[in-house]
């Protein structure tokens, strides 16, 4: 029995560019991640221990961000949420980057992070929506199969961006990358 507005078909179109979003958003994050930590030491000066805490500090807030945003997905929506709480964090994640100081950078970088896990709850939400019910397993498997893929062929990209055009640039391009995944999510993935 299938219900009204469920997947019939495992790899529709809508899924297939949820999945280079996820792709998209993945090598974002992990040009980001790769070189947040040399890049808060070398460019802001932060010391190792602030510089790491930094790197970590995103995900302390997940404990009140991912209920938070499983909840505001299903009142607004899981689509409609994630793309409110992406483009706050991607805003965020720009102004880090982009302000002088330390001080801003924590601040920006903390809400960056915060933000970006309110998606967490709707962005699983959705994978449900775009795969049938009798192969969800293989439509999770799907989600996180361009997450890796991404995360070993980013670093390389962003170190090779690095030598070529600075390690400070790396960020701003990062940053560029999740907005394109946010539009891509938000005019070719269809779900009802």
């Amino acid at each position: 029995i299938v219900e009204e507005g469920e997947a019939t078909k495992l790899l529709s179109k809508s899924l297939i560019m949820f999945l280079a979003y996820t792709a998209l958003r993945s090598m974002g994050g992990s040009m980001i991640s790769s070189f947040l930590v040399l890049y808060l030491q070398d460019i802001r000066g932060m010391d190792i221990a602030l510089a790491s805490f930094m790197s970590s500090a995103t995900t302390l807030t997940g404990m009140i961000a991912a209920p938070t945003g499983g909840y505001m997905g299903s009142r607004f929506g899981d689509k409609r949420w994630l793309q409110i709480s992406l483009f706050i964090a991607y805003i965020f994640l720009a102004l880090s980057f982009n302000l002088p100081g330390n001080k801003l950078f924590i601040l920006f970088y903390v809400l960056y992070g915060f933000t970006n896990t309110l998606g967490m709850a709707p962005r699983n939400a959705l994978m449900a929506k775009l795969t049938p019910r009798r192969q969800r397993g293989l439509g999770y498997a799907l989600m996180f199969l361009p997450g890796s893929i991404v995360g070993a062929i980013a670093p390389i990209v962003a170190g090779y961006l690095g030598e070529v055009i600075g390690l400070g640039n790396i960020f701003n391009i990062a940053i560029v990358i999740n907005f394109l995944a946010l539009l891509l999510l938000r005019y070719l993935v269809k779900v009802d």
